[in-house]
């Protein structure tokens, strides 16, 4: 048991004998076979072979004068880089459309001249005028997913339609300690007309500067910067 665990003795007993070899042949070991984990050796010296600094590798290609460079600058003229003349327009004789009107021909892509019917099919793909544009699909409004506009926000609604609105969330305005009738009064005032209307984006204009305060406030007892 004793030999197992000790790699370092021979089978009678005694340690390994030291061997003494030529440097030579060990230099070689290291060179032929790279340490584990190392890279192998190229054999080229410290610095690399002896090459001139401009010595490229590789066959230059000599079977077209195009090279990637004229690829990418390009090597036409003028004239080849010019659109050809019977490019949108039809330029042979007796078939131009040509004429004295200045109006639209074709049909417009959105119709203005017929009217929607009451109860259109889901295979009804005419647009009538009554749809968004690209701009409302590419960068639709906040709440569109909930069938809410924005204009939603901008009408002034009167004192109780309000509340109910700020109720239906689920937030009750007691819990951050601020009082509806102030911050309403308050959003009437931005108006300055003298009529008790707010609109919701007023209200929460309001709402948003009563907690931004609070918050500073307390930041500020606690010896944090109030602009965190």
């Amino acid at each position: 048991m004793a030999l197992a665990l000790n790699v370092n003795k021979e089978d009678d007993g005694q340690y390994k004998q030291t061997k003494m070899v030529q440097k030579g042949s060990e230099d070689y070991r290291n060179t032929v076979n790279p340490k584990f984990a190392g890279k192998v050796h190229y054999m080229q010296g410290s610095t690399g072979p002896p090459m001139d600094p401009e010595w490229a590798y590789g066959i230059k290609s000599v079977t077209s004068d195009c090279t990637a460079k004229s690829c990418i600058m390009g090597y036409y003229n003028l004239d080849e880089q010019l659109p050809d003349q019977d490019l949108g327009r039809c330029t042979k004789v007796g078939r131009r459309n040509v004429t004295k009107h200045t109006r639209a021909f074709g049909t417009p892509s959105v119709r203005t001249d017929t009217t929607a019917p009451g109860r259109r099919s889901v295979a009804d793909l005419t647009n009538y005028g009554d749809e968004c544009g690209a701009a409302a699909l590419l960068n639709p409004q906040r709440f569109d997913n909930k069938g809410v506009p924005d204009r939603e926000f901008l009408l002034r609604r009167p004192k109780q339609e309000l509340q109910e609105l700020v109720d239906a969330t689920g937030y009750t305005m007691e819990e951050a300690s601020l009082d509806f009738d102030n911050i309403y009064e308050e959003a009437r005032d931005l108006f300055d007309d003298g009529i008790d209307l707010v609109s919701l984006d007023a209200f929460l204009y309001i709402y948003t500067q009563r907690v931004d305060q609070r918050v500073s406030t307390t930041l500020t007892g606690t010896g944090l910067p109030a602009t965190v």
